[in-house]
């Protein structure tokens, strides 16, 4: 069952000003406004739930979720903490609280919960807001985002801009869909106690070169055919994947377009090669690398292999994959020049 902490806010002034959803709220709340110019926006009085997990970031997590109750509490905002051991009654109370008008989501892990997370907030006015905790913190790294608890914290409870989202069937990703070697990397990391962190992925990927394979793919990028044999595909919303990779360095969230990167076929020599230049996203200089781009994706395939995103299993071929815009408000993005 999920643990349900409040946190009351201190009264202000304009929680008495009258909402176009009031109808949400429960009985003797009122909120100001959240939409300015057409986007959510920060303000006092917003119903918040803190989402942790329990086992983000070795104990971490829960002393940052503890501090950003606290500091939304000072702001004047209602909030609670919403934790469980599993990640489907945790997204069961974000649902519950959310149908009773919860207005921000601020998630306390890595990738895999903001992935959860996601799946409650796609296509509705939820303000999501990341406080990074997890071994796994991609998005975070492809929006250049401040990783330090007090900017962290600040950012996740300030003004939010609409971002991109990949779908495959009714699963939402907000980083990188991939198939083939990298989800492979992706399950013998899985299994690895250590090293920690982003060592752990290049670890597995050099554990996985030896069975590395070919996937035959047919690929319709909106209406345009590749017969390809890769050895891994990235369908990229972020640039970055596989704790820290840089998969994908074109690749924005807030363009419309999936940027999708074939890599291969190569054999073992040219692919550990490629593993190092991937970090800095210097691999798709390399001919074995081919960058297309696109809002629909096609794929067509005589064997099943399974698709992850923000490395999470979110479908398998034969499927297509598609860009949603404008799908979510993110807190913090983007980044203040």
């Amino acid at each position: 069952m999920p643990l349900i902490i409040a946190a009351q806010r201190t009264p202000t002034a304009e929680a008495n000003v009258p909402h176009p959803q009031a109808n949400r709220q429960p009985p003797g709340l009122a909120y100001p406004d959240p939409h300015v110019n057409g986007a959510p926006q920060q303000q006092a009085g917003e119903r918040i739930g803190v989402w942790w997990n329990p086992r983000a970031g070795r104990g971490v997590a829960r002393e940052l979720a503890e501090r950003t109750l606290a500091e939304a509490a000072h702001r004047g905002h209602d909030a609670a903490l919403l934790a469980s051991d599993s990640a489907q009654a945790t997204r069961s109370a974000a649902e519950e609280a959310m149908a009773k008008g919860l207005d921000r989501l601020v998630v306390i892990g890595g990738d895999g919960t903001v992935h959860q997370a996601i799946q409650v907030a796609a296509g509705t006015p939820l303000v999501v807001g990341v406080v990074p905790a997890g071994s796994g913190n991609d998005l975070i790294a492809a929006l250049g985002l401040d990783t330090t608890p007090g900017a962290a914290i600040d950012r996740a409870l300030g003004p939010s801009s609409a971002i991109d989202l990949l779908r495959v069937d009714d699963r939402y990703g907000v980083t990188v869909a991939t198939l083939g070697f990298s989800v492979a990397v992706n399950r013998r990391a899985e299994t690895m106690r250590w090293p920690r962190g982003s060592a752990k992925y290049t670890a597995a990927a050099l554990r996985e070169l030896a069975g590395m394979r070919r996937y035959p793919l047919i690929l319709d990028v909106d209406g345009r055919r590749l017969d390809v044999a890769p050895n891994l595909v990235a369908f990229a919303n972020t640039s970055v994947f596989g704790g820290g990779m840089k998969i994908a360095p074109g690749a924005r969230p807030d363009d419309g377009r999936l940027e999708i990167v074939v890599v291969g076929p190569a054999s073992r020599t040219t692919m550990l090669r490629l593993l190092p230049k991937v970090r800095a996203g210097r691999h798709v200089e390399h001919a074995a690398v081919s960058v297309h781009r696109g809002a629909r994706v096609v794929i067509e395939s005589d064997e099943t292999h399974e698709i992850r995103a923000d490395g999470e299993i979110i479908g398998s071929t034969p499927t297509e994959i598609e860009l949603v815009p404008a799908a979510l408000q993110l807190a913090g993005y983007p980044v203040a020049s």
